[in-house]
């Protein structure tokens, strides 16, 4: 955790960086097919609390963000309240998942596919608000 920046602002600067080039590699994710083998399940609600509360004490005050989550249809402009902690929880835990599954032995197709599907789904929703609310911070 030595690297990890002391102030907010520059934990936000280096995420927002490390974010950027994140989604920039989902995009380039092969189209593969997976397998029939289910992957193995790693996540703990446990985990995710915990990092949800250390990334809450980091970010401070810079947590909480409005957004319109839905930009199309008739529910379209609607304000709510984001979170930065929970974006990047959810994203650690949907990429973790990918890594421990890779561990375990599972094919790297069926973890590219998890990893391209999530973020059409939801990990890359979690980033793209993330980065709307770090360029802001």
């Amino acid at each position: 955790m030595s690297d990890v920046p002391a102030e907010p602002v520059d934990f936000c600067w280096l995420v927002r960086s490390q974010l950027a080039d994140l989604l920039a590699a989902g995009f380039r994710l092969p189209d593969v097919e997976p397998s029939s083998d289910d992957m193995p399940s790693t996540f703990t609600v446990e985990r995710w609390a915990e990092l949800l509360g250390a990334l809450q004490a980091k970010l401070g005050n810079l947590d909480l963000y409005s957004s319109n989550l839905v930009t199309r249809g008739a529910d379209a402009g609607g304000v709510t309240v984001g979170s930065l902690a929970d974006d990047l929880a959810d994203i650690w835990c949907d990429l973790r998942a990918g890594f421990n599954a890779l561990d375990a032995g599972s094919p790297w197709q069926d973890v590219a596919w998890e990893w391209r599907f999530g973020l059409q789904t939801h990990w890359g929703k979690h980033a793209v608000e993330a980065l709307r609310a770090l360029h802001d911070a």
